[in-house]
């Protein structure tokens, strides 16, 4: 049987080092406790490297974003080669808010191809902002995810 996949996107929270260790150690002891679940955690950047120094198998650690270069001068952007010699196996992109603020779906699909490259799984963001009556909005759920896509090469899109 396929587990089922819960992602925890922390967000900006929380505000402390310690309080993060605590979340993260409660999150670790509900995870081992169920053997169908597959638990995905997704702290802020700057709490990374704390929870990936506990060693567990029942949690996966992903970032909340993803910058779409390897390396260069991007003032406070955070590369999938950052993140994967970190030790992070999932990151989230396309995320609602990071798209408010201009994320671009060509942009997104960078990101995503790019992830793939280095072995991090992407975990892919889409949705509308409203439903429209006539079914409208699922050709923009349509376009949104084939464009969050496109430049993914094919024998990559199963991960």
């Amino acid at each position: 049987m396929k587990k089922k996949i819960i992602i925890g996107n922390w967000k900006m929270n929380p505000v402390t080092i310690e309080d993060a260790k605590a979340i993260f150690k409660a999150t670790k002891s509900i995870a081992e406790k169920s053997k169908s679940l597959e638990v995905i955690v997704c702290p802020p950047f700057v709490y990374l490297s704390t929870v990936l120094k506990t060693k567990t198998n029942s949690v996966h650690i992903g970032s909340q974003d993803s910058f779409f270069e390897s390396q260069g001068s991007f003032t406070s952007e955070i590369s999938p080669v950052m993140l994967k010699n970190l030790g992070v196996k999932y990151s989230i992109v396309g995320h609602s808010e990071k798209r408010a603020k201009g994320d671009s779906d060509e942009n997104i699909s960078k990101k995503v191809s790019l992830l793939l490259e280095v072995g991090i799984k992407p975990i892919l963001c889409f949705g509308e902002k409203e439903r429209s009556e006539d079914g409208s909005h699922l050709d923009f759920l349509k376009n949104q995810i084939k464009n969050s896509l496109n430049q993914v090469p094919k024998k990559n899109i199963n991960n």
